[in-house]
């Protein structure tokens, strides 16, 4: 989080385990003052997250990580 406040305008790459620290992170991210900037989610992460939101959680703009 520090380095986000940090250096905003940069991209940060955080490696998280896909069941409940790539959510708990995002969650993090987007708590006020939330970033509002989309998350990149590298595939293997997209369906468990996906799972999380058919629950009802928000998690805002999240986009498939290219490459």
């Amino acid at each position: 989080m520090h380095s986000v406040r940090l250096f905003p305008e940069r991209c940060h790459l955080v490696g998280v385990y896909a069941l409940g620290k790539c959510q708990r992170l995002i969650a993090l991210l987007r708590r006020p003052p939330a970033m509002t900037s989309p998350v990149y989610l590298h595939g293997a992460l997209v369906g468990l997250t996906e799972l999380y939101q058919s629950f009802g959680i928000e998690f805002g703009p999240l986009l498939p990580a290219p490459g």
